[in-house]
């Protein structure tokens, strides 16, 4: 991302989320982001974390939960 910086659409256009599989290099992202004039929402946790909660809050019918 550090590299990539001129990829990113400008900070002008709105918020941009950050996230990463463990969580800690999601913080040194949206650091850099933010000295770079971006306004930066972070994931609490990580990736990896949030998919776990969203598998696990996701309804499903009796049929796929019995897969």
């Amino acid at each position: 991302m550090l590299f990539h910086q001129a990829e990113l659409p400008a900070p002008e256009a709105g918020p941009i989320m950050t996230f990463c599989q463990s969580g800690l290099r999601n913080t040194v992202a949206a650091s850099a982001l933010r000295r770079a004039g971006f306004d930066v929402t972070e994931l609490e946790g990580s990736y990896a974390a949030w998919d776990r909660w969203r598998t696990d809050h996701t309804e499903t019918t009796p049929t796929e939960r019995n897969l």
